[in-house]
């Protein structure tokens, strides 16, 4: 169209013309790269979540890793590790807990701390009477020195506890559960937990 000079020149659009062409413009252009070039939104937040499960799977295989080394070392007669062994169980324990004592959940200090068998070694074969006590028994079979059965504890709550068959002062309730014996049908006996009843 020529303009009022004569001169071809271009036409004057409408609003909505306008954006119509500047949506089918956008639907025809790829998504452009972010200033460092690492592509869309999209595929930032798939590569960060493949990174994730990649970080995840190696602290696990790490963790697999150091836990077997350190149930190999299987105590002694008198049911005692060497004092390096002793303080390398007590470190990953203390860590696994958050730094707080087992039993009654409180912080400790790990110089303070002593490596404490949640299910007392008298129970290595155990049942469970209706009211939440541990008897002497075949059903369920403690892990013993697994460190699944052992943690970190303040020396009066290590004392204090002593072999008590009451499964609720095992190890206190805020605490992450752990399986602590396994039963014979295979199932896990975990602490803390709700009571259970013998068969």
């Amino acid at each position: 169209m020529s303009g009022a000079d004569g001169r071809s020149g271009p036409t004057a659009e409408s609003p909505d013309d306008l954006s119509e062409a500047a949506e089918t413009d956008a639907d025809a252009e790829p998504e452009a790269p972010d200033a460092n070039g690492s592509g869309s939104g999209n595929e930032r937040r798939r590569l960060r979540d493949k990174l994730a499960t990649a970080a995840i799977g190696t602290v696990k295989t790490v963790d697999k890793i150091r836990r077997s080394m350190l149930e190999s070392e299987e105590p002694d007669a008198s049911g005692r590790w060497s004092p390096a062994h002793r303080r390398k169980v007590l470190r990953y324990v203390y860590e696994r807990d958050g730094r707080r004592c087992g039993v009654c959940g409180a912080e400790t200090r790990i110089e303070a701390a002593h490596v404490e068998h949640i299910v007392p070694k008298i129970f290595a074969f155990f049942d469970i009477s209706k009211p939440a006590k541990a008897v002497q028994g075949t059903r369920y079979k403690s892990l013993l020195h697994k460190l699944d059965n052992l943690q970190a504890s303040h020396t009066y709550c290590n004392k204090n506890k002593g072999n008590t068959a009451d499964v609720t002062r095992w190890r206190h309730p805020t605490m992450p559960p752990l399986a602590v014996a396994l039963a014979d049908d295979g199932a896990e006996f975990r602490v803390p937990q709700e009571p259970v009843k013998s068969r």
